[in-house]
Order: structure tokens, then sequence, then C-alpha cells
């Protein structure tokens, strides 16, 4: 029988088929070899022996990556169904000023920088020159990225920039097979004033992942930023997504960011907030410390 979904020529039967390429993938492709053969086989395993059969593509979806998480805290890996083609992979640069939602001053002469992710640096950079110039003036500086999950390294290293006096080297990124790391460094030169000498505070929650976690974990082992919320969501290896049907694909780390600041990265563990607090309650926090 032919489920009726928005997905026609999805078929409960193809079920297997797509753990088998989705093993394969993780298999050939995990940033760690071993846990990624590990991977495939504790998935096969799973479908062999599960008694949960989910119909929907969706459901099926979740339980894949539900049964990948038991095995690995990545927080990148996941099995979704194709969103509909975008050049932004869904996200609508324009609907956020190519991730600025907000840039404000506050009372009491305090600047607030809300980001729900990083674009194409060509386009966002412009945005967020302007922004920083917007609150050159202020004596505090309060950078939101409770609702940000990431987005062009190239994006976060420039913002990064203007809290830093000289060229910082962010992190050198190791893809698997690579025998050369890839390193990402601060822009020496840039549109707008940096933002030294003044305190700065970052916006954390669970949902803050991936590239927001960076500028996040950076600025706090610099001692550059006090951050405020929540530990957030503890993914850090970047990768790509790898088609395993139609209608499915499966995101697969293939690399890991290595920070000079401490020799390692956030991966799996998240990076823990100066001042913890529920998400909802971080501005008003950050607030009463000024």
């Amino acid at each position: 029988m032919t489920l009726t979904t928005p997905h026609p020529t999805w078929h409960p039967d193809d079920r297997a088929s797509v753990v088998d390429a989705a093993a394969h993938a993780l298999a050939e492709q995990y940033v760690f070899p071993d846990v990624g053969a590990a991977l495939a086989d504790a998935l096969r395993i799973w479908w062999a022996t599960t008694p949960e059969r989910p119909d929907t593509p969706e459901a099926f979806c979740a339980a894949v990556s539900a049964a990948l998480r038991a095995h690995t805290p990545d927080g990148h890996l996941r099995l979704r169904v194709k969103p509909e083609k975008h050049p932004h992979h869904g996200r609508e640069p324009f609907a956020s000023a190519h991730g600025l939602t907000r840039a404000e001053i506050l009372d009491g002469n305090v600047g607030l920088l809300e980001l729900r992710g990083f674009f194409d640096v060509t386009a966002a950079a412009p945005i967020i020159a302007a922004a920083l110039q917007l609150m050159a003036g202020t004596r505090a500086l309060i950078l939101d990225l409770r609702r940000n999950g990431g987005g062009d390294p190239a994006c976060t290293a420039f913002l990064q920039g203007f809290f830093f006096a000289e060229p910082l080297h962010v992190n050198t990124f190791w893809h698997r097979g690579a025998t050369e790391g890839v390193q990402t460094w601060t822009p020496s030169v840039l549109p707008a004033p940096r933002y030294l000498d003044r305190p700065v505070f970052v916006l954390t929650s669970r949902r803050t992942a991936s590239g927001a976690e960076e500028v996040a974990y950076v600025l706090r082992h610099a001692g550059r930023a006090t951050l405020i919320g929540e530990t957030t969501a503890g993914a850090a290896h970047p990768g790509e997504f790898v088609s395993v049907h139609p209608h499915l694909e499966l995101f697969v780390p293939g690399g890991r960011p290595v920070v000079p600041l401490t020799g390692g990265n956030w991966e799996g563990v998240g990076v823990e907030p100066h001042i913890a607090v529920p998400a909802a309650e971080a501005l008003e926090v950050a607030l009463g410390q000024l």
C-alpha cells in the first residue's frame, strides 16, 4: 500500500535501503573513521532488531536520528526530509537582514545585537559592520545568540574580529583524510571600529549551535566576554548533507575544529556560561550586571 504523504515516491519498503545508504555514508565519510564504522554497524543492528518501524518519512527520520544519537553526542548528525530547494538552506536572509534581527541602543547606553544566523560573509559583513558602527559609542555590548544555529565560518570570524585588537587564529578545521588543516583567522582590517576595552556579554541557549557556539567558545576562552544563559548545543563538527533517498538526506560530519586557545572544541559538551540561567532570563540578568 502506498502512503498518502507530501512525498509521493516514498514507500515504507524504502526504509531498509535508506538505512543501508546511511550506514555506508557514515562508514565512508564520518570525521573519525573508527566512530563512523561503529555507527554504521550500530545503525544496521538497530534496524534489524528494533520494533519501532515508523511509516511516515518524518517519523522514520526522527527514529533513525535518535538511534544514532544513542551512540554519539554529535549535535550535527541527523536524518531529515529534504527541504525545498533554497540557496540559504531554508533560511531567508532578507527576513533577518542576513542574520541580524535586532540592533538597538538600550537605556544606559548599552548596545544590543541579536543574530539568528551567520550567512554568507560577502552579504552579511556590511550589515554586521554597520551594526557595530552604531554600537561604537556604547559602554557595553550584549550579543544575543540564543536563537542562532550557526552558518558561514568566515562570517563568524568577521564578527569576532571586532573584539580583538590584532588578528586572532580562531580555529583550524581538520577534515577526514586531510594531511593539513584549514586555518580560520579574524580579519586584519575591518570596515568599522573595533569594540575593545568595554564589557561584552553573550547570551546563549540550548539552541545556540555550531558557528554560534564557536563565537561563544572563543570569546569565553579569550577572556573577552561573559556568557549568560544555558549551556549550548554541543555541535562542533562541520560536514554536509548526503542524499540517501530522493526525499531524505543525512548530515554527515566530516571534520572537526581545533581552537588554538584550548587545543579542543565544544563537541558533545557545549559551551558553559559563566552565569547559568534559563535562556528567557538571560537578557535581564545581563542588564543587571551593568
